[in-house]
């Protein structure tokens, strides 16, 4: 074969175009095709960025909150990285995911208390993972669906997931009051933020309430003491209610002093009296350092303080030798009186016998002469053997004075 003939046979011949009606087909179909293309670019960009853009804002809920809504929870299904320990999936299930296991069935039909069953097998769920070591967060899995009702707004607050109090989530509620989560739960929290930080010590939190107390009330009376390290040690406050009632109904006062439950095993004295509906009012509040007979002369000293130097005329105490001595020293010209309930407390204690306190109640309650409740007390003693009993001689020894 020659030369020539083959250089001819595969010489590039150029072709010029016809623009013919398959040609602009063609070109139509290229530029729709262009075109789908650059929009789907665009959406997947988009989409992207909204993955990422959710990726950042579910890093920082992981690390502050819990994510909780009406019916989700925060499980604890979460995968750790080989290398760093990082977490890099975690997932959020339904309260209600899941089934009850057998052992726990089994339990709840012996002596332990059965409780509802609440697993429904509910598949929603919420899954993201980490992709590389530190980047961003993906979501993997969405499944929005549930298998039963969701809860109510009313039932919000009872959900586990609800019942963490965080900043994040009070400034996404919109403020405390708006909290998905019982009020308990928000004290909770406050309590537990003021133990941590130490804002302030049990004494200086009590003074700076009846303080904001007293700017609301201008009748408000507040006094109290230090002890010698500097700490509180007796406290007496009355508002403006109490000091009114006094003035109307402060004739009778009688002291209870049976109240010790507090924190710091201080006795609370409630000094208190009858109004003309036959109800309780109070005249007065203190928490005593002690029950001597030095804090008493201090209790009176601010009562009489507070009432502007008015003194009662009939005072009912429970015969501690402490308060009778203050009595005598504050209320020199008062009537004083025993607390009849103590005196049938006492009496119980001396005998279990109910049919004693039948005629202690019988000689203490009715109208006698004294011949005839003398015969009546002499009985009593004799009858039940009391003749050595302390209490008894020094009750007897009380009606008199």
């Amino acid at each position: 074969m020659k030369a020539s003939s083959i250089s001819t046979k595969y010489k590039r011949v150029s072709v010029k175009c016809v623009n013919c009606s398959n040609c602009t087909t063609l070109k139509d179909k290229l530029y729709e095709e262009r075109r789908l293309r650059n929009k789907a670019y665009r959406l997947s960009k988009e989409a992207r960025d909204l993955l990422l853009d959710l990726s950042d804002l579910i890093y920082k809920l992981t690390k502050t909150t819990n994510l909780a809504n009406e019916d989700m929870k925060v499980s604890a299904k979460q995968m750790y990285g080989k290398k760093n320990g990082n977490i890099t999936m975690r997932k959020w299930v339904c309260s209600k995911e899941g089934f009850r296991k057998h052992m726990e069935i089994d339990k709840a039909g012996g002596s332990k208390q059965k409780t509802s069953i609440t697993r429904t097998g509910c598949q929603a769920s919420f899954r993201v993972v980490m992709m590389g070591d530190e980047g961003p967060w993906i979501c993997k899995e969405f499944q929005p669906l549930h298998n039963h009702g969701k809860a109510t707004l009313d039932e919000l607050r009872f959900l586990r997931s609800n019942r963490s109090v965080s900043e994040t989530l009070v400034a996404q509620s919109g403020g405390y009051e708006r909290m998905p989560c019982q009020l308990r739960d928000v004290y909770n929290k406050v309590a537990h933020v003021k133990r941590k930080e130490k804002r302030c010590t049990d004494s200086n939190g009590a003074l700076g309430y009846l303080d904001c107390l007293s700017k609301r009330d201008p009748n408000f009376f507040i006094q109290y003491q230090c002890d010698v390290d500097n700490r509180l040690g007796n406290l007496f406050w009355a508002d403006g209610y109490s000091r009114r009632d006094f003035v109307a109904f402060g004739e009778v006062i009688g002291f209870d002093t049976t109240y010790m439950t507090n924190k710091y095993n201080k006795p609370l004295t409630i000094i208190l009296g009858v109004n003309h509906h036959f109800k309780t009012c109070i005249f007065g509040m203190a928490l005593l350092n002690s029950e001597d007979e030095q804090t008493y002369f201090w209790l009176l000293d601010k009562f009489i303080e507070c009432h502007n130097h008015v003194t009662p005329k009939v005072v009912v105490t429970d015969g501690d030798g402490a308060i009778k001595n203050a009595v005598l020293k504050y209320f020199p010209n008062a009537t004083h009186r025993l607390c009849a309930w103590h005196l049938c407390t006492n009496a119980l204690k001396i005998s279990k016998d109910p049919r004693f306190l039948q005629g202690f109640q019988d000689v203490m309650y009715n109208y006698y002469t004294i011949e005839e409740f003398m015969q009546k007390w002499g009985e009593l003693i004799h009858k039940f053997d009391l003749h050595s009993s302390q209490w008894c001689t020094n009750t007897y020894h009380s009606h008199r004075s």
